[in-house]
């Protein structure tokens, strides 16, 4: 599973090719982490879960020696809890796989929970932490075919417009979908741009260190 929503098409031009019908992660600008949004405006802690029921069954709990834990909850869209990720301490994940809460959402989120033994707010949380994928130092190398291009045909190319491109990138980095938002207004440009783009190489995105499929916007200057 991933993050989503599809990339809006605003520009001029027509699209290459539509983004696959899965749910991933946006595109998100520049290199640093970031919480992820959450699919509520107001976050509360029974927008997660049951927190009076998870209280209980922590207190009544005898598999956990930890006065204090972290785990990542990962949610699809549907609202499913799809994973449990320990960030620190130990738990038992069937606190949260029996008393978590459907919250749909156009894309997966999730959330940082940690539960503190003895504590007047023994249960707390803040948005999973996300980074966006980014692009190895040595893209995969591209080879061109010499072809002979006429006066007009390469008059036509160096007056190439700017364009826009998203990559659909797997959780091995590998470009798995390309997506042409923009076109330069020159074919012949447009196919270098999409054969560039499927030979680039990525670190993966990842929401709280686990390799997830997102997003990543291709401009001219990148």
């Amino acid at each position: 599973m991933a993050l989503i929503v599809a990339a809006q098409v605003t520009c001029g031009g027509t699209v290459a090719s539509s983004p696959p019908a899965v749910p991933l992660i946006a595109a998100a600008a520049g290199p640093a982490c970031f919480p992820i949004p959450l699919p509520f405006q107001k976050p509360a802690l029974d927008s997660v879960l049951d927190s009076a029921a998870v209280v209980t069954a922590l207190a009544a709990s005898t598999s956990s020696s930890a006065d204090s834990a972290t785990v990542a909850l990962h949610f699809a869209p549907a609202g499913t809890l799809i994973r449990l990720v320990p960030l620190s301490g130990a738990v038992d994940g069937a606190l949260f796989r029996n008393y978590a809460r459907m919250r749909p959402s156009r894309g997966l989120w999730g959330v940082r929970l940690t539960m503190r033994r003895g504590s007047l707010t023994p249960l707390s949380f803040t948005p999973s932490l996300y980074c966006p994928p980014q692009p190895q130092e040595q893209p995969g190398r591209v080879t061109h075919r010499d072809e002979v291009m006429t006066a007009q045909e390469a008059r036509s190319l160096f007056a190439a417009g700017p364009f826009r491109l998203n990559i659909l990138v797997s959780e091995a980095g590998l470009p798995a979908h390309v997506v042409l938002t923009q076109r330069s207004g020159n074919d012949r440009q447009d196919a270098m741009i999409l054969e560039g783009a499927r030979a680039r190489r990525f670190v993966p995105g990842r929401l709280d260190g686990i390799p997830v499929p997102a997003w990543y916007e291709v401009t001219p200057l990148q």
